[in-house]
């Protein structure tokens, strides 16, 4: 479980993006962080993996400081972030050559994912050569490589076409249940949040609040989307 509790953080000082807030998320889960942009999901989802610290205020995961978990959270922000002297099967395999993993190790998991994502057409090109999408996919393939428990996903969809986009929500579905790991992932499109949450965070505000927490599988879908909708408006 990720549990904050009592968190604040500003940029600036006075200018709260969280402030006194407190928020749980379940182990083993997808949980969804929906709400408009500017609110401070992205801030929230940088507290979680140890790239900012609080204020004031405890970070738990799985009862653990996230300064402590290195090598255990994997962080795919929504910025694109390749090394473009390097070709995408040497970005997708830097993870594993840090974890020391041997050659037909690595080789065999950079074939797994590349396969389910898609990419496999891609590996022996550079950065410069792809589209945006196509660097997308090769972004979650690199954390999908990775022996991380928990996964931070910051609009991991944002620039993936219509056509692979029910596709790799699949995968990042299938993927993380098949492997139990515990997911954040920050989205401000409802479909979106519909397709990948197991949980849906309704966020809005700033300083930070949360509205609503919504379990997926206890709604109609049409009524679930009535009801953000809702949320979102009157909040």
């Amino acid at each position: 479980m990720i549990v904050l509790k009592d968190v604040s953080f500003a940029y600036e000082k006075k200018n709260y993006i969280l402030k006194d807030f407190s928020i749980e998320f379940p182990s083993n889960k997808i949980s969804v962080l929906l709400g408009p942009n500017g609110v401070g999901k992205t801030t929230l989802l940088k507290l979680v993996a140890g790239i900012l610290r609080p204020l004031k205020g405890d970070i738990k995961i799985m009862g653990r400081d996230p300064s402590s978990m290195r090598g255990k959270i994997g962080y795919v922000p929504q910025i694109l972030s390749l090394y473009p002297w390097m070709r995408v099967r040497e970005n997708i395999e830097l993870p594993l050559k840090i974890g020391r993993k041997n050659i037909s190790e690595r080789d065999k998991k950079i074939e797994e994912i590349s396969r389910r994502l898609g990419i496999k057409d891609l590996l022996n090109k550079y950065p410069k050569e792809v589209s945006g999408g196509e660097a997308q996919k090769i972004m979650l393939a690199r954390v999908f490589v990775s022996e991380v428990e928990i996964l931070l996903l910051d609009e991991p969809l944002s620039m993936i076409d219509i056509d692979s986009r029910e596709e790799i929500i699949n995968f990042i579905g299938e993927y993380s249940h098949e492997n139990k790991l515990t997911v954040l992932t920050v989205t401000h499109n409802i479909e979106d949040a519909l397709s990948l949450g197991d949980f849906i965070y309704i966020l809005n505000h700033r300083p930070l609040k949360l509205i609503d927490i919504l379990e997926k599988d206890l709604y109609d879908k049409k009524d679930l989307v009535i009801k953000i909708r809702s949320l979102l408006k009157n909040y």
